[in-house]
């Protein structure tokens, strides 16, 4: 029988100008109390949609959390077309 953990729940992050990402966190076990991935989806204010896909082993939820705002961020720069 395995113990389930506290899971966190998505992240919702808006841009400067108006763009919106959502960052889910990817789950192994049900007792593996750290994400195992990332799936980001930025959508600027014109529409414009990307979704990003991360896999790897992260050593903490913050870590994981970080990464993916760092990700968010990134792609709505590129998207945006700013530096």
């Amino acid at each position: 029988m395995s113990n389930s953990v506290e899971r966190e729940r998505p992240i919702d992050w808006h841009g400067p100008e108006g763009e919106k990402a959502r960052i889910v966190f990817v789950w192994g076990h049900d007792d593996h109390p750290m994400p195992i991935g990332l799936r980001i989806t930025v959508t600027l204010s014109d529409g414009q949609t990307q979704t990003l896909n991360e896999q790897t082993n992260y050593k903490s939820f913050l870590e994981a959390r970080d990464r993916g705002i760092t990700m968010a961020k990134d792609a709505m720069n590129i998207m945006s077309g700013r530096p």
